[in-house]
């Protein structure tokens, strides 16, 4: 199945929220992101397992290039006074192998250095980025998978409107699926 195209945007939008910027990834996001993508506490829940040099670059490159294939990606956030790197946040389709698929539907997801976990950010961010989904997609929801073990974003996606739709596995590891409608389809 060809997923369905959002919009003609070529980069991420400027969004700005109570106490960040989410901006479009630029190559320069490379050292703060692999940081990130090194990091146990950041990596326990997704990966299992901290990222290499070449799949964070990989990573930033698919960033960048959801926006121009599909109109929709993910964000860099910083810190909207001292543009420090946060994290990263925003919709994405992965083509997962799972079972069942999740289609083409955006996949939510979001990383936030660990310095920075337990302030609200995740929350705060994909509360304003799944505003700007809701004003641009037509595949009536969302969908967003996570360890069921980590509960800071099992809270979070709960606090996004997300529901738990059914548990899988993926990647050898329990899987919680969880679906969101979108505003334009409720």
């Amino acid at each position: 199945m060809t997923p369905k195209r959002i919009s003609q945007l070529v980069s991420a939008p400027d969004i700005f929220t109570e106490r960040t910027h989410m901006r479009a990834h630029r190559l320069e996001d490379f050292e703060a992101m692999l940081a990130m993508w090194q990091d146990d506490a950041v990596v326990r829940h997704i990966t299992g397992r901290p990222s290499t040099s070449n799949e964070t670059w990989s990573r930033l490159l698919r960033y960048i290039g959801h926006w121009h294939a599909l109109g929709f990606g993910y964000w860099v956030i910083e810190d909207r006074e001292t543009g420090l790197y946060l994290g990263e946040a925003g919709f994405a389709d992965f083509h997962r192998d799972m079972d069942p698929p999740l289609g083409s539907a955006p996949e939510a997801g979001w990383a936030i250095v660990s310095a920075s976990q337990g302030r609200g950010l995740a929350t705060e961010v994909m509360r304003a980025a799944h505003e700007w989904i809701d004003a641009h997609n037509p595949h009536g929801h969302t969908a967003c998978i996570l360890d069921p073990a980590h509960h800071a974003s099992v809270r979070v996606a709960a606090k996004c409107g997300y529901r738990l739709a059914y548990e899988t596995s993926f990647q050898g590891g329990a899987t919680a699926v969880m679906k969101r409608p979108s505003k334009l389809s409720s």
